[in-house]
């Protein structure tokens, strides 16, 4: 790897780690919530969602998510310190 390719790599790992940061500290408050969620990327490890509302990238659990598929996610925890939010599917209402 070249110097300028490594500076590269680190700048947007930088730039990601603030943007980790950002939606930690925005979703910080909202434990608990519900929220509208698009499934982005899927792999045997992780599903990517990018929520509606706020704008945020997260990973979730892929088990039974497909690309494209649109689902209610719940917040339920927020680490500052590891810049980090994790979500689960949402429970349906009960009616």
């Amino acid at each position: 790897h070249s110097v300028m390719g490594k500076a590269r790599s680190r700048d947007g790992s930088l730039e990601r780690a603030v943007v980790d940061l950002a939606d930690a500290v925005s979703l910080a408050h909202r434990i608990g919530h519900n929220f509208p969620a698009v499934v982005v990327d899927d792999d045997d490890d992780d599903a990517r969602l990018q929520l509606l509302d706020p704008a945020v990238v997260a990973n979730i659990d892929p088990t039974g998510r497909s690309l494209g598929e649109e689902l209610a996610v719940e917040l339920v925890s927020v680490d500052l310190d590891r810049r980090h939010v994790e979500f689960q599917p949402a429970t349906p209402p009960t009616t």
